[in-house]
């Protein structure tokens, strides 16, 4: 979980070069989790879409995978509806 967290000083303004982010290591049990993709295809009727999706499966969702099923999280494909 990323936070936003702006600089208080009494001494001096605030800017955004006195704030920082800050990462929460967050833990859950596995068995209650599960990765859900949604409209993760091989093709699609837009041509222009395919190329970019292909890019993205491949360096993205695919080591996602491969963390996921190293770690028996379920894993569910779905597509969305209107």
């Amino acid at each position: 979980m990323r936070n936003f967290t702006a600089s208080v000083k009494d001494d001096k303004y605030d800017t955004e070069e006195d704030s920082h982010y800050s990462y929460d290591v967050l833990e859950y049990e596995l068995d209650h989790m599960a990765l859900m993709l949604v409209d993760v295809w091989e093709s699609h009727p837009n041509n222009g879409w395919t190329e970019r999706a292909r890019r993205h499966i491949k360096s993205k969702i695919v080591p996602l995978l491969k963390l996921a099923r190293k770690h028996n999280l379920k894993v569910i494909h779905a597509h969305h509806t209107y």
